[in-house]
């Protein structure tokens, strides 16, 4: 499991950590989630990314947003 702290998910943060099941890896961006994510993916495993939705496109990030225009 990957996650950006936050207080909003301290609670369940705090479960996960105490779970010997769990891998919990500590993040700086949301962006690194998903690449933690994907690369996982790539090896045959699932991960889980905890994030709140505030930090999922903030301006200058290059994820994916869908255009606002045809052609552009």
């Amino acid at each position: 499991m990957a996650t950006v702290p936050d207080g909003g998910l301290g609670r369940f943060l705090e479960l996960c950590e105490a779970d010997p099941a769990v891998h919990l890896v500590t993040l700086t961006t949301e962006e690194e989630g998903v690449a933690l994510a994907c690369g996982n993916w790539l090896g045959g495993e699932l991960t889980v990314v905890a994030m709140q939705s505030g930090g999922t496109v903030r301006p200058g990030s290059r994820q994916a947003v869908p255009s606002t225009s045809e052609g552009s």
